[in-house]
């Protein structure tokens, strides 16, 4: 028998990130989501079909519905962070888990960070969140290319 664990009840309150204007604010930090988590729900909304992979320093996060296939068809950790369950993986490991997420039939985007933390320290901008962007957006049809091949 296969062990079916139901996840849905960590999950089904924060599916609806789609609509964050009218949800009540926390008084501390006057938003219930974090700034990487404000971050990611722009970028979802953009590419809502798409497994985002988001590179959080040395490691790529997955969050929300996200995680909880990243965590089925990968076979890691999938828990609860703050509003979104959240899974991760190293950084040098991110192509062989893209060709298995795609294997799978799913369809992945990757999300960079546009900055480094040097150039993040000798800036202006110390404290705020680092930029990211969707560099690369991997289906089975386009799974093809040096970065992928050799790493």
């Amino acid at each position: 028998e296969e062990l079916h664990c139901d996840l849905s009840q960590f999950s089904a309150s924060f599916r609806s990130y789609e609509n964050t204007s009218d949800i009540n604010l926390n008084r501390r930090t006057k938003t219930i989501y974090t700034p990487l988590e404000l971050q990611f729900i722009e970028m979802k909304k953009r590419y809502k079909d798409a497994v985002l992979c988001v590179e959080c320093g040395y490691k790529y996060r997955f969050f929300g519905e996200d995680a909880e296939i990243a965590a089925k068809e990968l076979n890691i950790y999938c828990h609860q962070d703050h509003n979104f369950m959240t899974a991760s993986i190293p950084t040098h490991r991110l192509f062989v888990h893209v060709r298995r997420l795609v294997a799978k039939g799913h369809k992945v985007g990757v999300v960079k960070q546009m900055e480094t933390t040097a150039l993040k320290a000798a800036g202006e901008n110390k404290s705020s969140l680092f930029s990211r962007k969707l560099t690369a957006l991997y289906t089975k049809s386009t799974l093809i290319g040096e970065d992928i091949l050799f790493q």
